[in-house]
């Protein structure tokens, strides 16, 4: 499977060269010109980018540091009304 994915790597930039040189190509001898076609570039890249995304090796977790143990989760408490005025205790009315 890593064959693949280096062979993907390796290939972006030779494939994105040619499609440049296609474009080229049909600016010069075809009526369809650079200035239209260059978003190709862009969208070929990002196909490439998501292939390699797609076939690349899973990433393992990273190992907890040593002696480290997760929380422990603390229980909910609901919030006091201390310190809240009523509407009739004071202040503008």
């Amino acid at each position: 499977m890593t064959d693949v994915f280096a062979f993907v790597r390796a290939a972006r930039g030779p494939v994105l060269m040619i499609a440049l040189g296609v474009l080229f190509l049909l600016d010069q001898y075809a009526s369809i010109h650079f200035s239209r076609t260059w978003p190709i570039l862009f969208i070929l890249y990002g196909v490439l980018k998501l292939v390699e995304r797609l076939i690349a090796p899973p990433v393992p977790a990273p190992a907890p540091a040593p002696g480290w143990t997760p929380p422990s989760p603390r229980p909910w408490t609901p919030p006091t009304q201390s310190g809240v005025q009523s509407p009739t205790q004071g202040g503008v009315q």
